[in-house]
Formats: C-alpha cells, structure tokens, sequence
C-alpha cells in the first residue's frame, strides 16, 4: 500500500492454495507489516463472487442453524445481507446439483449477500503485528461438491495453518 498514509508500507499478499483430484480450494493472506508502527486491528475482507447459474434468479446462499434447520437465501432479487455465525455456508443453484461450501473456522465472520446483480460472500479477518512483522492469517475453504455436507464433516479443517 503506498497511497493510504495510515497503511503505507503493508503488503497484503493472498494465496490459492489445491491438491490435485481434491474438490478443495484453500485461500490465505499473509501480510508483511513494515508501517514503522505497531498495526492495530486491522479488518480484512475476502470477498468472493459467485454466478453458478446464467439465470442469477436459480442461485442461491443457505445457513444451516444451530438446531439443524436449512435456511435459504434466493439471489438475484431482493437485497439480503445475513451474517453467518457458523462461518460455513453453501452457494448453489437450483439447476445443476454442483455446490460451493465456503468454510471459515477462524474468520470474525462470514457474511451471505445477494441483490439483483451479485451473490457474494464475505469473510472478515481482523490482525495485528509488529513493525517488520510477517504474519499468515487463518484459510478459508472452498469445498466443490454434489453432495450435502455438514459442518461437522469439516472438523478436521480447523487444524489447517499456512
């Protein structure tokens, strides 16, 4: 960054990370922290777009609450914002059987956000560091699948460090 005086000197570098015949995407950041001051809360977001249908309208982001009970949001229509404290969600299309979970088990929160245009999701990261520090921030997981999954099934992801 060399244009915003508060943030001059930070890199932010972001990472993709797969394993070939692994329906897995994993994305990181790393930041390199030369501000000549100590960084205090700064809030990352990751924001990932998706369209998995021409037809915006059959595109959808669901939540699954505590108790076990599926909640669907349709994209392409009304404005809809909904924080996800589970920090797992699934993108899907009501077309084709193919979905996308996006997971975060580190992340502050994840956000599902759709209007007439865009279906996004958005996990914020909040860190700190040294001068002349660099530090990896937690990943996030891009699961591809056909089948349902549940939270549980991830358990073992949480454990995951770059």
């Amino acid at each position: 960054i060399e244009d915003i005086n508060q943030y001059k000197g930070l890199e932010i570098h972001q990472y993709f990370l797969t394993l070939p015949g692994v329906p897995l995407l994993s994305t990181h950041f790393e930041i390199h922290q030369k501000t000549g001051k100590y960084l205090e809360e700064l809030v990352l977001e990751n924001m990932m777009f998706f369209r998995l249908d021409p037809d915006l309208s059959n595109t959808y982001f669901s939540k699954t609450k505590a108790w076990g009970e599926k909640v669907e949001f349709k994209a392409g229509k009304y404005l809809i914002a909904h924080n996800v404290r589970e920090k797992f969600l699934e993108v899907g299309s009501r077309i084709a059987p193919q979905k996308v979970l996006v997971y975060a088990p580190k992340g502050e929160h994840v956000v599902g956000f759709t209007n007439k245009d865009m279906l996004v999701t958005t996990v914020y990261e909040k860190t700190f560091g040294e001068h002349e520090s660099i530090k990896s921030l937690d990943p996030v997981f891009l699961i591809f699948t056909d089948d349902s999954v549940t939270v549980d099934a991830l358990e073992d992801l949480k454990d995951i460090r770059f």
